[in-house]
């Protein structure tokens, strides 16, 4: 552990109480991710006091998010932050940390805070570039769906989303892939990640034997059927990777016509949305 950061659990009766004292930079924010993990494995409830951290690298703030991602989210993992000084108050409402990891004044309210549902809740898998991807994903935003009682309409809609968006980075950008579902709202967003922003993507039918396995679409898709779907669906671009992302409102009846059209025509760097409603 960095010599300036100290971490300190003390163990209750429904969970751990995490107190971070030092900095909050580059440097630290591995070991508090590791530290947070564990505690998050071992008790599922963490509380964290970070009434003894101070901000030095913005950026970092997003590590509270990103760990309580990895454990797969509320309500198998929960987590309340509390105790925050003014700056890092401000720079954690900034980023949005707090719509997924609430903060709050002290203990007593974060004990209070951490039995309800945060107001954005999510969760991401990250996984090989192998065909054994989308029907991971599925089966991630299948659990997810089951935990946020999500209506079985829109958990088929996103299952057949996050299917077809994991295959088309399998089979084009062959890279590690990232399948994340988060529910904002009345939205339940579907999102993969794939480290090949240079590669535009193209509409194209999806041939059934790239959809294989247990549970797979039972018949020729792509992504003209995220379109047909999703409420709204487009690309983000990372200096090193990039996100199709696609939104699904809550009360949704999966109905997809016959056999998309195709298109050789790629979706351009400056894409963000086909749709809108």
């Amino acid at each position: 552990m960095d010599k300036e950061l100290a971490l300190y659990v003390a163990d209750g009766p429904d969970g751990a109480v995490v107190a971070l004292s030092g900095p909050l930079s580059r440097r630290t924010v591995p070991e508090i991710s590791g530290g947070l993990g564990k505690a998050l494995v071992n008790r599922g409830c963490v509380l964290v006091d970070l009434s003894g951290l101070r901000l030095e690298w913005e950026p970092g703030v997003a590590v509270f998010g990103t760990v309580l991602g990895y454990a797969g989210g509320w309500p198998g993992a929960r987590m309340v932050l509390f105790g925050a000084d003014g700056e890092l108050a401000a720079a954690l409402a900034r980023s949005r940390v707090t719509q997924a990891v609430p903060l709050v004044a002290d203990l007593l309210e974060a004990l209070q805070r951490v039995q309800g549902r945060p107001e954005r809740v999510r969760r991401f898998r990250d996984l090989p570039p192998e065909p054994g991807a989308p029907g991971a994903a599925r089966a991630m935003v299948h659990h997810a769906c089951v935990d946020w009682e999500i209506p079985i309409e829109t958990e088929n809609a996103a299952a057949v989303v996050v299917s077809e968006l994991a295959t088309n980075a399998v089979v084009h950008a062959e890279t590690p892939l990232r399948a994340g579902v988060e529910l904002s709202g009345e939205v339940l967003w579907i999102r993969v990640r794939d480290l090949r922003p240079d590669l535009p993507l193209r509409l194209f039918v999806r041939r059934r034997k790239l959809v294989d396995g247990p549970g797979r679409v039972p018949r020729d898709f792509g992504l003209h059927v995220v379109s047909a779907l999703a409420r709204n669906w487009g690309v983000t671009e990372q200096p090193d990777a990039k996100t199709v992302w696609a939104q699904l409102p809550l009360s949704h009846a999966v109905t997809v016509e016959a056999g998309p059209l195709t298109s050789s025509s790629p979706i351009h760097s400056d894409y963000r949305s086909n749709r809108s409603g």
